[in-house]
Order: structure tokens, then sequence, then C-alpha cells
């Protein structure tokens, strides 16, 4: 298992692209990811997950990999 981190750009800046930190770490569940846990209202979020590196990045960029 590895730790991954994800950066996402543009999250609740501005008053735009509102996302809450709940449904944030809802949909990494979705996605199959353990021990989610997000940094203030950021957008960044740290996860476990047992999936390669390029699999993860393809979710994320909501692909399939």
């Amino acid at each position: 298992m590895s730790t991954y981190i994800a950066l996402l750009r543009a999250v609740n800046v501005g008053g735009t692209g509102k996302l809450p930190m709940a449904d944030l770490k809802a949909l990494c569940a979705e996605l199959g990811y353990r021990r989610i846990e997000t940094f203030i209202a950021s957008g960044n979020v740290v996860f476990d997950c047992d999936l390669a590196a390029e699999k993860v990045q393809a979710q994320q960029l909501g692909r399939t990999a």
C-alpha cells in the first residue's frame, strides 16, 4: 500500500469551485482510497491506496487506466 497526496487546484477559491471536504472524502472513498485526510478547505487530500501511481493519477484526471 502506498500513500498519495492529491493537490487539487482552484477548490474553494474566490467563491467559485466550492467543494465541501466531506464530499471530497466521500469521492475518495468511492474510488477505494483509505485513511483519507483533507487539509483545511484547500482541496488537498492525503490517502492510502493499493493501486499503482499511474492508475491513481488516471482516476484523478477522470480517465481509466
